[in-house]
């Protein structure tokens, strides 16, 4: 399907294998659609993406600045090189390739991984989230801020986790029966090889 005039908006149904959005200025909408592939070039574009629909793939090319998605179905991956793409909705978005061009971005689906390329500037992640150039991260269950990394403690001058093997891990009870709402303390011992 080739959109190529902005005068009015779209809604698309049904099983689509690719969408090419080359109008400026239009509102994409899609309803219990299943969806190989869209290619946004046009300007300002909106895509809204119901609970119903599921998305392989969007391309945002460099020129189609001021895309935005609000999503509430499922979309596998975006990758966007347009500034100021914007991508929000309660919906599933798995990842987002933030590359060269797509400064002043923001993506605050819930659960989305986002990779930003080397000299993308101004990328924002859930909540609001200053990203860095070269950073991936993936937002909180919410959208309302960015999963923190694991800290790990210990000496050294090396940096990240260690790995130690283990022997044995010991539970300070061999047997626990209890009854269903009931709660109970165990305490593991762990013995490193």
């Amino acid at each position: 399907i080739y959109i190529d005039d902005g005068s009015d908006d779209v809604n698309i149904e049904g099983a689509v294998g690719s969408i090419e959005i080359q109008a400026s200025d239009i509102t994409v909408t899609t309803k219990g659609a299943k969806i190989g592939a869209i290619n946004v070039s046009g300007k300002n574009a909106s895509l809204v993406i119901d609970e119903n629909t599921v998305v392989e793939t969007i391309d945002v090319a460099g020129q189609a600045a001021n895309t935005t998605m609000n999503v509430s179905g499922k979309v596998n991956k975006v990758t966007t090189q347009a500034p100021k793409t914007e991508i929000a909705g309660n919906g599933e978005v798995g990842e987002v390739q933030v590359q060269s061009g797509a400064n002043d971005s923001r993506i605050e689906t819930p659960n989305t991984k986002i990779s930003v390329s080397e000299g993308v500037t101004g990328v924002k992640g859930g909540g609001g989230t200053e990203l860095k150039p070269g950073e991936t991260v993936t937002n909180n269950n919410q959208g309302t801020g960015v999963q923190t990394p694991p800290v790990y403690g210990g000496g050294g001058g090396g940096s990240g986790p260690s790995r130690v093997a283990v022997r044995a891990v010991r539970l300070d009870k061999e047997k626990l029966i209890l009854e269903v709402g009931a709660t109970d303390k165990l305490t593991a011992t762990v013995e490193p090889a």
